[in-house]
């Protein structure tokens, strides 16, 4: 971050989540685990497990009140699931039970609190929703009722659709 930058200060919940799903494709592609690696994605997801609770400023750096915003929460899911997937399928150390119980407790609040059944469709937070296309701009003019500023493309939106398969993947889904 650059000095005077507020993002440099703000807590951002999909962060880890997107370290954690990078980092098995480092072993999926030949790369040894080793201690320090390790014990670094294991202190993440203590540290995800910390603030679990908190409110965040999201992936497009929102000024102002803080939320839970969909897409944190599904990464903060990815992040737990990569940890477990970690232990399950790589033979890594870690408490996977209690991994287990973290990321279900996401997946069932992202289900009951994070879709619109109505416009079937997950939501951007409480009060914003994606548009017809899916996308979801920075901010939401409760006023006007409509999407307002940027449209963050590419990573922010294929990140929330990988972990949104993921999830729909361990609930049975297609």
């Amino acid at each position: 971050m650059r000095v005077g930058n507020g993002a440099a200060s703000q807590f951002q919940a999909d962060v880890v989540g997107e370290v954690m799903v990078a980092l098995p494709q480092l072993r999926a592609a030949g790369e040894e685990e080793d201690a320090y690696s390790w014990a670094m994605q294991k202190g993440l997801l203590d540290y995800a497990e910390a603030n679990l609770d908190r409110q965040d400023h999201g992936i497009w750096e929102m000024r102002g009140d803080l939320h839970c915003f969909t897409h944190g929460r599904a990464m903060l899911w990815a992040g737990f699931d990569c940890g477990v997937r970690a232990v399950e399928e790589d033979g890594l150390d870690g408490p996977v039970e209690h991994w287990r119980e973290l990321r279900e407790r996401l997946r069932e609040e992202i289900d009951d609190r994070g879709f619109d059944a109505e416009l079937d469709s997950f939501t951007q937070q409480l009060v914003g929703y994606a548009n017809d296309l899916g996308l979801m701009s920075e901010e939401y003019d409760p006023d006007a009722q409509r999407l307002i500023g940027n449209f963050p493309q590419a990573f922010s939106h294929l990140a929330l659709i990988r972990a949104t398969d993921a999830l729909r993947a361990t609930a049975g889904g297609d």
